[in-house]
């Protein structure tokens, strides 16, 4: 038996795909739909939140819930090539697409790695490493909150008399004098559970961009690992490695 959201959310995308609801057209409302489809609210918002995060609905704070265009495979391959040629982690370029004016630190400190983060690293779980926190603001609004582990055995000074609202993560990498040569960037879509809700300042279950992102040095060996999380509407996935070019004497060691 397919569960009722489902049911909600097949009829609502057939009425988008047949034009029933055209794009940049606003669909019923919650209560609107609560009465169509004889569902409680929570059925309702289950179903948009399925469309939100497909990239077929848009909800506009104050205006409703609206019909996005369909993502082309072009506009995926520009989101995707963003990403190269340019020597900054991936949320660097995405603050320097979105013309990011703040950075704020949360968290900049030692800790012990789980499995997960050791997995992620290479290492062992319990070793050392850095954890960094920080939140990210555009034009005053909370949009990528960004966390970092780094191997404390691989850059011990790492934290030293360094404010990272001012200094990107991997110049200080390349000043400590082992640089990133390559990233590697899994990008998933999820649902804001309430912590990342209030932190982005967005409904508890909109959907969230998030980059689970690798960085190698000139031996391959990881060096860090970072996931970060940025408020967004729109909904793809795909892999991308990230190469940087370095200078003779960096590669010359």
């Amino acid at each position: 038996m397919t569960a009722r959201y489902m049911t909600v959310r097949d009829d609502l995308l057939r009425k988008i795909e047949d034009g029933t609801y055209a794009v940049g057209e606003l669909i019923p409302s919650e209560i609107e739909l609560v009465e169509e489809y004889a569902v409680s609210r929570s059925t309702v918002r289950k179903a948009l939140r399925m469309l939100e995060a497909e990239g077929r609905l848009d909800r506009r704070r104050r205006r409703g819930t609206v019909v996005k265009a369909v993502e082309t495979q072009e506009e995926v391959a520009q989101a995707e090539g963003y990403t190269r040629g340019d020597p900054w982690s991936i949320e660097d370029n995405i603050a320097t697409q979105l013309r990011l004016s703040t950075t704020v630190p949360i968290v900049a400190k030692r800790t012990h790695a789980t499995a997960e983060i050791a997995e992620n690293l290479d290492i062992e779980p319990g070793e050392e490493v850095f954890r960094l926190v920080r939140l990210r603001y555009l034009n005053g609004e909370p949009n990528l909150f960004v966390e970092n582990y780094i191997p404390v055995a691989m850059y011990p000074n790492l934290l030293d008399g360094v404010d990272f609202s001012r200094v990107r993560l991997h110049d200080r990498l390349r000043e400590l004098g082992r640089p990133v040569k390559e990233q590697r960037n899994r990008v998933n879509v999820c649902a804001a559970d309430e912590s990342m809700a209030t932190l982005l300042d967005v409904p508890e279950g909109d959907p969230l961009l998030v980059f689970h992102i690798t960085s190698v040095d000139m031996g391959g060996t990881v060096v860090e690992y970072a996931i970060s999380t940025y408020r967004s509407g729109n909904t793809f996935e795909f892999t991308v490695v990230h190469s940087v070019v370095l200078s003779n004497e960096e590669l010359l060691g």
